[in-house]
């Protein structure tokens, strides 16, 4: 069993302090030296290890929390104002019409991009694809094997098609993605010339309301 000194010290201190002892001085003084020379209580570091590894813990999550929450402010800043700078518009629209023997329908995707540059200019950048597709409306031994041609002509382009033989009743034409084309608009219409076996027809495609 181990001694605990330091009480053991103060009591004789004080009994000789108070000079409740009575001996020589030369005594006191040996005594005096003894207890001066006697081992120390060994002292223990383990309660302020863990004090000082809370606090290094507390201060740690602190200051991650602290860059997280600004780190994340700023990431919603720049989104905003990412978003601030773009200005996107989407087109989409459906054109259809026929004529007598000939039914027909436009479809035009785009999406057009203005957007401020560094220099403080406004910028545009679009992208858009068409698909067109005509079917015949009788019977297709009537055309079976012979030859046709059609066209379309929009406000931003056109397109079309020629065939020596007809071997099916519908034809299609797809155009895109096509880059800085000019984007259609919902309001305008579509116009469509088909040839076939000495004939000819011309319709007008127009929005199809959604």
């Amino acid at each position: 069993m181990k001694m605990d000194h330091s009480k053991f010290d103060a009591d004789i201190k004080k009994i000789i302090k108070e000079e409740k002892l009575e001996t020589h001085p030369a005594v006191k003084n040996r005594v005096h030296h003894t207890l001066s020379n006697l081992p120390k209580k060994r002292q223990t570091f383990t309660l302020p290890i863990k004090y000082l590894l809370s606090g290094a813990i507390c201060i740690f999550l602190t200051v991650g929390a602290i860059y997280f929450l600004t780190n994340d402010k700023t990431l919603l800043s720049n989104e905003n104002a990412a978003e601030k700078k773009e200005n996107i518009i989407i087109h989409d629209y459906l054109y259809s019409g026929e004529s007598e023997h000939w039914r027909a329908t436009h479809k035009f995707n785009g999406k057009g991009v203005f957007f401020k540059k560094e220099n403080g200019v406004t910028g545009y950048e679009s992208e858009s694809e068409e698909f067109f597709n005509m079917e015949y409306k009788g019977d297709f031994a009537d055309i079976k094997g012979k030859p046709l041609s059609y066209s379309f002509e929009t406000n931003s382009g056109s397109g079309g098609r020629s065939l020596e033989e007809m071997d099916m009743k519908s034809f299609s034409n797809h155009s895109g993605p096509n880059r800085g084309a000019a984007m259609m608009q919902e309001d305008e219409t579509v116009k469509v010339t088909v040839e076939w076996d000495g004939k000819k027809e011309t319709f007008i495609l127009y929005p199809k309301e959604k």
